[in-house]
């Protein structure tokens, strides 16, 4: 089974939208399944055009008093410009209350218009060029539509201004990227596609090079295409980037059994020879899951992740990849945790994030108590022996969102930031019945930076 994504939409009528005046952002402090934890609603989205529906990872500027954010970044699929039916997407900021105020000010950066700066910017988090964020700082990201052909763009944001990179033709560079950004130490880009690339329709990872000097165009280059072989299919994920300019990544379908893969793309060992495709790991569907979603890299070449489905329960798993000794052999995959689709949550749809003590952080889209996902912990075995526990600190209730489809991002004291693609009390956006989304804090998780 692969998992079901965003549905497009057409970018080409505008649609009469209902606008409501903002309202006090609503605060929740109690009903989390860890008593220890506090969550706070930040923003609500869809009260206003500033976005809706946030699907990704927030990028934290922890350069604030104390190591607490200057600002948080992120983007939102829907809301924005009314270009495309419920809204185009945005690039939104948000920072902390100021002077005594109690509520986080969130305003849009770029509103997309579906045409050739893209729309619909979907997953993970933006890319940043400088530790501090100010407005000379550029931001790059993708968008899953939009763009010449309609088949997604990456744009650079830098203050008000966007520039677009790449616009997909839907040929041999792919469609519908969905991944986040990384870079290189040479400044180039990588950036994966869902679909496309060649006969088997199932996506690319393309380098996007800077101009060279005195131009102003960047070339693309496709480094590598899918084949629905033992390589993979459809890559909606994003990358990792070693300092050998490695990248690592997960494919959601493909593989030996077809239900998705970890592999890893070695860069060329001299001039005029390609990309060389290694496979980590494929996934049988069993205990170790089945469709994986973005990696996170550990200590000593170790990757974790999730996976959507597949585990003992089939509603997705938390495993790990360690490499092999001395570079010889094959990966070993553990499954840390299956989730149960009960308290715990089912279908995870983002990375983890792992702190200093090894324990691993992450949401799920649905499940717990209220079917509406959760946030859990899970920690490692002391001494590293026996089984790891699952511990989930949050369980949505629908007024303090839903379905969170990001992972988590830290500040410098724990505190656990996130946001939730649905819930909320918002209605300007593409399906207000579940709510626009939020963004929240988590505090008292145990998280340690």
């Amino acid at each position: 089974m692969r998992k079901q994504t965003k549905h497009r939409k057409s970018c080409n009528k505008p649609a009469g939208r209902l606008l409501i005046a903002a309202g006090a952002i609503s605060i929740a402090t109690a009903g989390a399944a860890h008593a220890q934890v506090t969550q706070t609603v930040l923003h609500v989205f869809g009260i206003g055009g500033d976005g809706a529906e946030p699907s990704g990872n927030l990028l934290a500027d922890n350069t604030g008093p104390s190591g607490t954010p200057r600002g948080l970044y992120g983007t939102a699929i829907d809301g924005g410009n009314d270009a495309c039916s419920g809204g185009c997407g945005t690039v939104f900021k948000m920072t902390p209350p100021e002077g005594g105020q109690s509520n986080w000010i969130e305003s849009a950066l770029w509103k997309f218009s579906g045409g050739a700066d893209g729309a619909e910017p979907l997953d993970e988090e933006l890319l940043p060029t400088t530790k501090r964020i100010s407005p000379r700082t550029t931001l790059y990201g993708s968008t899953g539509t939009g763009g010449a052909s309609n088949a997604g763009t990456v744009f650079a944001l830098t203050g008000k201004k966007l520039t677009t990179l790449w616009a997909y033709t839907g040929g041999s560079d792919g469609s519908y990227p969905e991944g986040a950004v990384v870079a290189d130490k040479s400044g180039a880009l990588y950036v994966t596609a869902q679909f496309g690339g060649g006969q088997s329709n199932c996506g690319t990872v393309i380098k996007l090079s800077p101009p060279a000097k005195g131009r102003n165009t960047w070339t693309e280059s496709t480094i590598w295409t899918f084949t629905d072989g033992n390589d993979g299919c459809y890559p909606a994920n994003g990358l990792l980037i070693d300092k050998s300019g490695v990248l690592y990544g997960s494919a959601g379908n493909g593989g030996t059994n077809g239900v998705g893969t970890v592999f890893a793309l070695l860069p060329p060992q001299g001039q005029h020879m390609a990309w060389a495709e290694q496979t980590l790991w494929s996934f049988t569907g069993g205990v170790d899951g089945a469709n994986p979603e973005t990696l996170t890299a550990g200590k000593s070449g170790v990757l974790y992740g999730m996976t959507y489905s597949g585990g003992s329960n089939q509603v997705g798993a938390v495993f790990s990849l360690t490499p092999p000794n001395n570079g010889k052999g094959p990966y070993a995959e553990q499954t840390l945790w299956s989730f149960t689709g009960g308290k715990d949550g089912s279908y995870p749809l983002a990375p983890v994030t792992l702190d200093k003590s090894g324990a691993l952080y992450g949401t799920t889209s649905y499940g717990a108590n209220n079917n509406n996902g959760s946030v859990f912990k899970v920690t490692p075995p002391a001494q590293g022996q026996g089984a790891w526990t699952e511990t989930t600190l949050w369980d949505f209730s629908g007024i303090d969102g839903s379905s969170p489809g990001g992972g988590l991002t830290p500040d410098k004291n724990g505190v656990l930031y996130g946001t939730t693609y649905a819930g909320g009390t918002g209605t300007n956006c593409d399906d207000p019945a579940y709510g626009c989304g939020v963004a929240y804090s988590l505090a008292g998780t145990g998280f340690a930076p």
